[in-house]
């Protein structure tokens, strides 16, 4: 890639979940780490070249001082990858200062926070690029919003990337409501923006190593699906399911946006593999059947 750096660093990626599965086989160090607040008895992220899984809380002071040990003196790179909802706190910036004042005394190179599309609302039309205006206006936005702003606010060296919904191996979104024959709330006009794991993986690391850090990327497939499209799809492809029924709500979704991530995608000079969600999909049904 032209414009990527050469220069290599440690990764440390803390949220070592399904996403992190996918990144790992990305990083070129010689050791990286991969950190859970608690470490089932498989690691959701198989060991890959010098990849370790730690466990660590890294809301906890006290916990993370056997970090401090294992990385000082090592430039490192950060990809934070921890869902709103492992902050017990309703103050994300109070819960990340442990985690800040152990990454300041650090070597930190570049950190890549991970987000979600989810920061533009559920209640606009139109399409959405990663400069689109904010709506916090529902509980779980206001919190990824929170997040975001304690990084930014906190390091110099920082890029917000927001992803649509991920889906993958043994992750099909909603599957599972079509198997149970479930009304799905809200409406099948309204539109789904979907990635797949393995372009996740790809766009984030790709982030980190750009010559020219950008603050905000928002990455999806580009090509959003109508819900009741996208699960017809889903059915048939399940040995020809009923297809679901949707249940309008008096306080659900009033919008439906449509995220554009193609100036994002050009900033990594790539496209994504799984150019929309028949091309990511087909492949996972195929493989279930063998």
């Amino acid at each position: 890639m032209s414009n990527a750096i050469n220069k290599r660093a440690l990764s440390l990626v803390i949220g070592n979940g399904y996403l992190s599965s996918h990144l790992a086989p990305l990083l070129k160090t010689e050791l990286s780490y991969g950190i859970s607040r608690r470490l089932k008895s498989q690691s959701s992220t198989p060991a890959v070249g010098g990849f370790r899984s730690l466990e660590c809380d890294i809301f906890n002071e006290k916990k993370l001082d056997k970090l401090s040990a294992i990385l000082d003196n090592t430039l490192m790179d950060v990809y934070f990858m921890l869902p709103p909802s492992t902050f017990s706190s309703n103050e994300p910036a109070r819960a990340l200062e442990p985690l800040f004042s152990l990454l300041s005394s650090l070597m930190v190179r570049r950190i890549v926070v991970v987000s979600s599309s989810s920061v533009y609302g559920t209640q606009r039309e139109g399409l959405v690029n990663p400069e689109s205006e904010v709506d916090i206006s529902t509980e779980r936005a206001a919190r990824v919003v929170q997040i975001e702003q304690a990084w930014v606010s906190f390091f110099s060296t920082v890029a917000i990337v927001r992803l649509a919904g991920l889906y993958g191996p043994n992750r099909v979104v909603g599957k599972a409501s079509v198997l149970a024959g479930q009304v799905l709330d809200g409406s099948g006009e309204s539109y789904l923006n979907l990635l797949r794991i393995e372009d996740a993986a790809n766009a984030i690391h790709s982030v980190m190593n750009l010559k020219d850090l950008r603050l905000l990327s928002l990455f999806s497939d580009g090509c959003p699906v109508e819900r009741r499209q996208y699960y017809q799809f889903i059915a048939k492809q399940l040995g020809g399911c009923k297809p679901p029924s949707f249940k309008k709500s008096l306080t659900g979704s009033k919008g439906s946006k449509r995220c554009d991530p193609s100036s994002s995608w050009d900033a990594i000079s790539c496209k994504p593999r799984y150019g929309n969600y028949e091309e990511g999909l087909l492949d996972l049904f195929t493989g279930e059947q063998a």
